[in-house]
């Protein structure tokens, strides 16, 4: 009597994998653990098809995880696309060294730009924050008391400076 070409290609150290009616559908992304426990398996020896009922994703998944031999993913275009283009940072920019605009809050600078209300305040705040500005305290010889101070949007020049947050 020869043995079953089946048991012969399965090794004994691991249950056989759950047969269920109704297989789940797999999660979008693997986790880190489970592309590890992917390449551990197929270094066993282990086929894609027995990975992926074994740990119940798709048999794709594996083979994807087993060709990339990396077991933590990589999101390239990770977090929220910028609100406002380039060409619309450089006119905020433009708009902001002018001594006349650079008093104004983020929100009257997003009006007087986008008068059509389609960016707001924190849109033109970070984008002035990706380029070097940030709000900067008025010179002590300023008429205006601490309370009643405008702060200015200032090009940050020196890193050594501690930043102020703007608390208006």
């Amino acid at each position: 009597m020869t043995p079953s070409p089946s048991s012969a290609t399965s090794p004994p150290s691991l249950p056989s994998p759950p047969s269920s009616t109704a297989p789940k559908p797999p999660l979008k992304r693997l986790t880190r653990d489970q592309r590890r426990d992917i390449l551990l398996l197929r270094k066993l020896g282990h086929t894609y098809e027995y990975i992926a009922t074994f740990l119940k994703v798709s048999p794709r998944a594996v083979q994807y995880t087993c060709q990339k031999q990396d077991a933590t993913p990589q999101h390239s275009r990770a977090g929220r696309r910028p609100k406002l283009t380039k060409e619309d940072g450089d006119r905020l920019e433009e708009f902001v060294k002018d001594a006349a605009n650079n008093k104004m809050s983020y929100a009257q600078v997003a009006r007087a730009l986008w008068p059509e209300g389609g960016v707001g305040e924190e849109a033109v705040k970070h984008a002035l924050y990706q380029r070097g500005y940030r709000r900067r305290p008025p010179a002590a010889s300023s008429s205006a008391g601490k309370d009643g101070a405008v702060k200015k949007i200032k090009k940050n020049k020196d890193t050594s400076t501690p930043v102020q947050n703007e608390n208006a």
